[in-house]
This record gives C-alpha cells, sequence and structure tokens, in this order.
C-alpha cells in the first residue's frame, strides 16, 4: 500500500490526525488539508500540493484507488479543491494569478480533468461521474472571464474542453 504526500515548502506543523488522513498547514501563509482514507483495500494514491505566494488554499480529498492528484498554486489569495471517489482518477490544477478558484469532482473510475488559470479572478469547475470521460478547461490572460462550469455523466470516453482568453 502506498499514499504519497508531498509539499514543497516549509510547514508549522504536520501532523497525522487519524489513519490514512493527513492534515499539513502553515498559518502565516497557506493552507493545505490531504485526506487519502484507504482500506485493506486501497492503494497507490498520490497528492501533491506546491503553493508559492500568499494566502493560497488547497484541499485533496481521494477515497478508492490509485487515484493521482496535483494542485500548483502561484499568486496570491487562490483557491483550489480536488475531490475524487472510486478509482484510476486523474486530477490536475494550476493557478498563476490571484484570486482564482478552481475545484474538480470525479466519481466512478478512470476520469481525467485539468484545470488552467492564469490572471486574476477566475472562477472554474469539473465535476465528472461515471467512467473515462475527460475534461479540461483553460482560462488564460488578465480578462474578466465568466465561470465556467463542465458537469459530465458519461458511460466512456466523453471528452469536453474550453479555453477562455
Amino acid at each position: 500500500m502506498k499514499n504519497t504526500i508531498c509539499f514543497t515548502k516549509k510547514l508549522i506543523y504536520f501532523y497525522l490526525l487519524v489513519p490514512g488522513i493527513v492534515m499539513a498547514a502553515d498559518l502565516t501563509e497557506h493552507s493545505e488539508f490531504l485526506p487519502q482514507a484507504h482500506t485493506p483495500a486501497d492503494f497507490g494514491q498520490q497528492s501533491t500540493i506546491s503553493q508559492y505566494g500568499y494566502g493560497n488554499d488547497a484541499l485533496i480529498v481521494q477515497l478508492g484507488q490509485y487515484n493521482t492528484t496535483s494542485i500548483n498554486q502561484l499568486g496570491l489569495s487562490n483557491l483550489a479543491v480536488a475531490s475524487q471517489r472510486g478509482s484510476q482518477h486523474e486530477a490536475h490544477i494550476l493557478q498563476q494569478g490571484g484570486y482564482l478558484e478552481a475545484s474538480i469532482t470525479q466519481n466512478g473510475s478512470g476520469h481525467e480533468a485539468g484545470i488552467t488559470q492564469r490572471g486574476h479572478g477566475k472562477e472554474a469547475a469539473i465535476t465528472q461521474h461515471g467512467i473515462y470521460g475527460q475534461a479540461s478547461i483553460q482560462q488564460l490572460g488578465n480578462s474578466h472571464a465568466s465561470p465556467v462550469a463542465i458537469t459530465q455523466f458519461s458511460r466512456g470516453r466523453a471528452n469536453v474542453q474550453v479555453i477562455q482568453h
């Protein structure tokens, strides 16, 4: 059983809440929370949070097997949330700028999702249920873009991409 949690900045405290639930936080700059619940049948969860800047918040919740999540935040007051239940999901969030909000929720099996945000004041959300959905959102530039949300219920190989400049 392998659960991997990586942090790329100095932490004020780090402690184990209950088996499989880990919390880490830097109260002066960022907050991070990565619960990875597992039972004897669960394997291979991987979570990475990288934060640079000030006031960034990130949350990753993974329940199941072989799920991978990465959150990279560079900037000011960004919020990112990723929740995966099931198996073999991938979720990636990249935020560069300020006041960006992103969330990915995946239930089922084999979903892939990515959100890239650059600039200021953008919102994006991806929700996938079923199996083998693919979704991506790119919000680029400093224009005030409308919030973007993708919700899909897939029985296999659904693919949605939104690019916003």
